[in-house]
């Protein structure tokens, strides 16, 4: 159940900033054949009053099957004798498991879970003085087969046998539509559309909703700007809506707007004054069959300070058309809400367990903000079972402090208590419940104060925690607190790995307000210690670390870093450098120690050689030139031989001297290699040559030529023909 989140929206209902849209008298007619209607009983049967007391018949209306099925309290209790109260809300909350159900004569798988009650208007006090009464339903039709709910409410007019609904009479968002000789208010919010959230926004409310599930239901009475106003709502466990807000200016000054119930009389209309919150059939007044269930119901009330059960609880309703077939309602235990337990089978309509086995429990604290727990101390009589409940069983919600007051219906037995604001445990005591509404005060509770951390300096999500006042609060958020009377406490901060903060101990002073203490973090930084080689000593040297330079002339540097990744930029002046210039790092909750070695930088030499196509060669090594005969070369610090050479020219070989890390030039000019004659060579040589050679060519050929024809003119020896 969802009862605790919801009173204080229950509460406060009479916020709403619009008023409703009225509804007109008239204009209505075609719409109301298919206008949803919960039908009120056919016939109502009043047998004679059960006891002297003159208290209402319960079984009138139904004493078999089928009947509106779930929980009702009449203001009868299991000895016939009968009770009254009024309050401002009334929740009925069922769980389905699983439910099946059709109508015999159609086969319509639509039921109807129905929140019902007496809303009354009183000149003067209800139950004193005259009054007008109207019948408030809320109701979800369910389809068991498509699983699929719409929320309707109607209202009837009781005030007598013969009343009807006006468009004087009520303000709301649905229509007024005749029935048979009366008239009566209703609501679809699927077809009609609905303030589907407190916005007021007009949506409606039509969804799937499958089993298993939840489902709560509401009516709250509440005065909004001195106008008497019914609030219709729900939970389906998507968050908590009204679907509808009613009022009723005309009884503008009224004494009292509130739900009654009351076992001493019939209403205006010859019907119950009771609340009731069951299942059906579909809201047409019909009846269907359950084929398969497993649900459980709760009926609810507030009694001014907080929710409580209803004082008794018969599994079956009265003031309702709609019926149900094959229902068997067993009592249920929920904590300490009684309710029914409904299952397929031939069912009784059954009495409820008395309340004078109940008592009553009153908690004054002097307390703005807070809850109270109540825990059975076994073995306790479990009154609504006849059984044993061994062990501690807690109630099933937090009951909630309003104006200092707490109020609990428990069955009677041996309890212990404890009183809560926030995470602590602020009191508890023990406490023994007897019957009759035996009432136990306990005064005496201090006032509780905020008391906030709030970090600074942690990146978002960061987990942290605080330690103090016998309680461990730990948060990914940058705030987090505690509820604490006036007082000094120390507090221990947790562990945040990579992170540090001034000191892990913190002292407070609660005084007389809420108190923001602020726990400024920021990141552990950890050692880490670089080693160097290789350079003179004395030799300043330096190392880059996010951005952040430190030197040294030792050989051993310290740094202080926080958790990351790293890359070490390492320099020193010339002729050293560091290899490699850039050492990697990761720093993860623990020290560090890197080296890095120097050596001495190499110098280079650059030159230039003609012709541009001469060969250059460094201690042995070619070295490309540039189409220009440029060169450059890297060499070590020292001397270096280099030779220039090409074809024609004279080879110059030369003798470098390269400093570290500094550049020397050189340009080298070949010189051709002089003729025979001592005449300059020229590039016509060669072709000198060639035309030697050719012209000795063709002299030997002429010879050769002219040796040939002589052997073919000679004349031929022998057998020859001549």
């Amino acid at each position: 159940m969802v009862l605790a989140s919801v009173y204080a929206a229950v509460a406060t209902a009479g916020s709403h900033t619009s008023a409703p849209t009225p509804v007109a008298a008239s204009g209505h007619a075609a719409r109301a054949a298919s206008h949803p209607v919960a039908f009120l009983p056919r016939q109502v049967r009043h047998a004679p009053p059960l006891t002297a007391a003159h208290a209402v018949n319960t079984s009138s209306a139904y004493r078999t099957e089928p009947a509106p099925m779930g929980v009702a309290d009449y203001g009868i209790d299991d000895f016939g004798f009968p009770y009254q109260y009024q309050t401002q809300d009334f929740a009925g909350s069922v769980t389905v498991n699983s439910l099946q159900a059709f109508d015999a004569s159609t086969g319509d798988p639509t039921v109807s879970f129905q929140l019902n009650a007496n809303f009354a208007l009183c000149q003067t006090f209800c139950f004193e003085g005259s009054q007008y009464d109207f019948w408030l339903q809320s109701i979800a039709v369910y389809n068991t087969s498509a699983n699929t709910i719409d929320m309707v409410d109607n209202i009837w007019n009781l005030s007598s046998t013969t009343a009807s609904i006006f468009g004087s009479t009520l303000s709301g968002f649905g229509i007024i539509a005749p029935f048979m000789n009366t008239s009566f208010y209703g609501f679809d919010s699927c077809a009609d559309g609905a303030p589907y959230g407190e916005d007021g926004s007009l949506g409606g409310f039509c969804e799937s909703l499958a089993p298993p599930m939840s489902f709560n239901m509401y009516l709250s009475v509440f005065d909004f700007q001195g106008v008497p106003t019914v609030w219709f709502g729900f939970d389906d466990g998507q968050g908590f809506h009204h679907f509808d807000i009613v009022s009723f200016p005309w009884a503008s000054g009224f004494e009292e707007a509130t739900m009654l119930v009351d076992g001493f009389n019939y209403n205006p209309a010859n019907l119950f004054y009771d609340t009731e919150f069951i299942v059906g059939g579909d809201n047409t007044g019909a009846s269907t069959t359950a084929s398969a269930a497993d649900m459980l119901f709760f009926l609810t009330c507030t009694n001014g300070n907080n929710w409580q059960a209803t004082p008794d609880t018969y599994n079956f309703g009265s003031d309702t058309a709609e019926t149900i077939n094959n229902i068997v309602a067993t009592h249920e235990n929920g904590g300490f809400l009684y309710g029914w337990y409904l299952t397929a089978g031939r069912g009784l309509l059954a009495k409820p367990i008395s309340r004078t086995l109940w008592g009553q429990l009153i908690v004054e604290a002097n307390l703005t903000y807070g809850s109270m727990f109540a825990y059975y101390v076994g073995p306790v009589a479990d009154p609504r079972r006849g059984s044993v409940v061994s062990g501690r069983s807690s109630v099933g919600q937090d009951t909630g402090f309003r104006g200092g007051r707490v109020v609990l219906d428990l069955p009677i037995g041996n309890y212990t208590f404890q009183v809560t604001q926030g995470s602590l445990v602020y009191g508890s005591f023990s406490a023994t419940i007897t019957g009759n509404h035996t009432t136990l005060v306990v005064p005496g509770y201090r006032e509780l104060y905020r008391l906030n951390f709030s970090a600074e300096g942690l990146p978002s999500g960061t987990p942290w925690s605080a330690s103090g006042a016998g309680f461990t609060n730990a948060s990914t958020n940058t705030t987090m607190g505690y509820w604490l009377p006036a007082g000094s406490y120390t507090f221990q901060l947790g562990f945040v790995g990579g992170y540090m903060t001034t000191s892990r101990t913190v002292l407070v002073h609660v005084t007389d307000a809420n108190l923001t203490v602020l726990v400024p973090w920021s990141p552990t930084l950890w050692p880490v210690t670089v080693i160097e080689f290789g350079l003179p000593s004395g030799t300043s040297w330096t190392v880059t670390a996010g951005g952040i330079g430190s030197g040294s002339s030792a050989t051993q540097l310290n740094l202080s870093l926080p958790n990351g990744s790293y890359s070490l930029a390492v320099s020193t002046l010339a002729p050293y450098s560091a290899s490699p210039s850039a050492v990697p790092l990761t720093v993860a909750n623990h020290s560090a120690l890197r080296s890095v070695v120097f050596v001495v930088e190499n110098g280079t030499l650059a030159g230039s050689v003609t012709p541009v196509g001469a060969e250059v060669v460094v201690d042995g090594v070619h070295v490309l030139t540039s189409g220009a005969g440029q060169f450059t070369v890297g060499l070590s610090p020292g001397t270096h031989e280099l030779v220039v050479s090409d074809t024609g020219y004279r080879t110059v070989n030369e003798t470098v001297t390269i400093s570290p890390g500094a550049q020397s030039t050189t340009e080298v000019a070949l010189s051709a290699v002089p003729t025979s004659t001592g005449g300059s060579a020229t590039s016509s040589a060669p072709w000198t040559e060639f035309l030697g050679i050719a012209a000795l060519g063709v002299v030997v050929g002429a010879a050769l030529a002219t040796l040939l024809l002589r052997r073919r003119r000679e004349i031929p020896r022998g057998g020859e023909k001549r």
